[in-house]
């Protein structure tokens, strides 16, 4: 009776692999076929008389590759695998899932030509889109770098010195927002800019911009690896823009010689950051937060977009700390 019932269940078992769409191979130790189901044979154009013989001696073309390699692995290591394979015999990609036992190993193949197929396509969509983007933030970055080039004819003709400031403060601004774009362009992330690199272009931009003599005003960089989204990014660029000018401006009046320190400190679930010089400090008589510089206004609101928080200190020197939500 248990013969019959052991019987039994091996024919319904033979049953479902027969019914299966997906081809199922079953070898022993040597790598001889125990059993093969049709839709494998179909696979492999090949009949039952294979039955008994060796898998490589059948598919003599897979014998030095990488395929038989993995199959012997998971037969030593008896860890399951799974592995993708283009077929020799039909131009069709397989997921081959390998089952080891004592007795040998069992091979489950699924076609996955239509979903490489699709995920190619995929693949291709979205290297267009890349290369749409990138598109898109170099035109950005020239169409911004237009008005910036505008305002500097037109400031030719400006004569008055505070008007001339201020057209000096707004290409400040636009550049720090084309600088984003340019970094954006120029990387393989298109979603985020690296931080260290940036604040470097603005400080070295800065320094030009108010003619700074690195050998009386120092400005020292302590920056973690720190990667920021476009959005963030440009905000934190305005907010960089306009401290750094403010110290190279007013914290070192005449030939006062002194330092600014920018660190950024990846501290969850926020950044930090902190600039900080030793000139002059802050007039006591202002509060930054209510203030009628632009600057100011500008820095005090984009913190607030940020979610950030703003905190002044105006001991020996001025410094800025403020911390954003940062999930990087």
């Amino acid at each position: 009776i248990q013969q019959e019932e052991i019987k039994r269940k091996n024919e319904e078992l033979h049953d479902v692999f027969e019914r299966i769409s997906d081809a199922f191979i079953a070898l022993d130790k040597h790598w001889n076929i125990k059993y093969i189901n049709n839709t494998a044979l179909v696979i492999l154009n090949l009949d039952h008389s294979i039955i008994g013989k060796n898998l490589w001696e059948i598919l003599p073309m897979y014998r030095d590759t990488q395929v038989k390699r993995d199959f012997i692995n998971v037969m030593k290591s008896q860890v399951p695998g799974s592995f993708e394979v283009e077929g020799k015999i039909t131009p069709r990609w397989y997921r081959i899932s390998v089952f080891p036992s004592q007795e040998g190993v069992s091979l489950y193949a699924v076609d996955i030509t239509l979903s490489r197929a699709y995920e190619e396509q995929l693949k291709n969509s979205l290297k267009q889109k890349e290369t749409l983007l990138k598109e898109v933030h170099h035109r950005i970055k020239n169409n911004l770098q237009i008005i910036i080039s505008i305002l500097n004819l037109q400031s030719y003709y400006i004569k008055d010195p505070q008007a001339l400031e201020i057209f000096r403060q707004s290409q400040n601004r636009i550049r720090s927002m084309a600088l984003i774009h340019e970094k954006l362009y120029k990387t393989e992330n298109l979603n985020s800019i690296n931080l260290g690199n940036y604040v470097s272009d603005v400080v070295r931009h800065l320094y030009s911009t108010y003619s700074t003599n690195k050998d009386v005003v120092d400005i020292s960089l302590d920056l973690d690896n720190i990667y920021l989204d476009s959005n963030t990014a440009i905000s934190f660029g305005l907010i960089l823009n306009e401290l750094v000018s403010n110290s190279l401006k007013y914290a070192f009046p005449g030939d006062r010689k002194g330092n600014i320190k920018i660190i950024a400190r990846k501290e969850s679930p926020n950044m930090l950051f902190e600039l900080s010089d030793n000139g002059v400090g802050f007039p006591s008589d202002i509060d930054f937060r209510n203030t009628t510089s632009l600057g100011l206004q500008l820095v005090n609101t984009l913190v607030d977009q940020l979610n950030g928080e703003l905190v002044m200190s105006n001991k020996q020197g001025t410094t800025f700390r403020i911390g954003i939500p940062y999930a990087g």
